[in-house]
């Protein structure tokens, strides 16, 4: 049985509502997924770091963390296997 009668319709504003919260929480859960591999990277690098007993101020551990842009976090990684510094770690990057 098909009901016909608008008063058992949804709105469109219930439509447009109802679509929002969908594709607002798919946006949430992207972001909030990019932003669980960002701080992954990062402390990989610190890791990395820490192992080879370099040692890492609080505002490069800041500049490392802050960083969401995973291709640079990437290279960071693997800078961060072979730099003598965390100063070479940087050296030509935007972070």
């Amino acid at each position: 049985m098909t009901v016909t009668d608008p008063r058992f319709q949804p709105s469109l504003v219930e439509q447009f509502v109802d679509e929002g919260r969908v594709q607002g929480k798919a946006e949430g859960r992207a972001e909030g997924k990019a932003e669980g591999k960002a701080e992954g990277k990062a402390d990989a690098v610190l890791l990395f770091l820490t192992t080879r007993e370099i040692p890492v101020a609080p505002d490069a551990e800041a500049r490392i963390r802050s960083c969401d842009d995973l291709d640079v976090l990437d290279e960071l990684i693997r800078r961060a296997t072979m730099a003598p510094d965390v100063d070479a770690l940087f050296d030509g990057l935007d972070v």
